[in-house]
């Protein structure tokens, strides 16, 4: 049962440390980006995107939707419970919805972007890849953002049945 806790717990922790930093980007980040020139706003985007790809947040990110998972796999013998079907629907929500978007549609992004030489470009070329970014980064990034907040509050609600 210990064991089980334990999971259940860090799958809540880094579920929502997850969900926080890209409500955080949603709430305040996305604004202040939004308020710099085309060139600017992609150079703020690259380095942001090298940025975050650190051992703290891949342990958070890819440990998440495992220990989700996990945790489904561990209730599995009381299927009868809430605490079963909580956790069963934060693991899909989160996985679908926050990771897989991620990995399939903002990861892509990220990688034509830093691809681009942002300091070649002119005002036309930049604005056309700012058009072909942010846009649609930010469309998935509230999918994710939201899908995170669903899974975290169905994670919580499983901590207390």
């Amino acid at each position: 049962m210990l064991f089980t806790n334990v999971v259940l717990i860090a799958a809540g922790v880094t579920s929502t440390l997850i969900t926080g930093l890209f409500f955080g980007f949603s709430t305040a980040v996305n604004g202040a980006l939004n308020k710099l020139t085309d060139r600017e706003y992609l150079r703020a985007m690259q380095s942001i995107n090298r940025v975050i790809l650190n051992p703290v947040f891949m342990l958070c990110f890819v440990g998440s939707p495992v220990l989700l998972i996990l945790s489904v796999v561990l209730h599995f013998d009381d299927t009868d419970s809430a605490r079963f079907w909580f956790l069963a629907a934060a693991a899909a929500i989160y996985t679908v919805g926050l990771f897989f978007v991620t990995i399939g549609a903002n990861v892509p992004l990220n990688n034509r972007l830093e691809a681009t030489d942002v300091e070649s470009l002119d005002d036309a070329g930049l604005a056309e890849a700012r058009g072909w970014f942010e846009k649609p980064w930010n469309a998935r990034h509230a999918v994710r953002t939201v899908a995170g907040v669903i899974a975290s509050i169905l994670t919580f609600w499983a901590l207390l049945v």
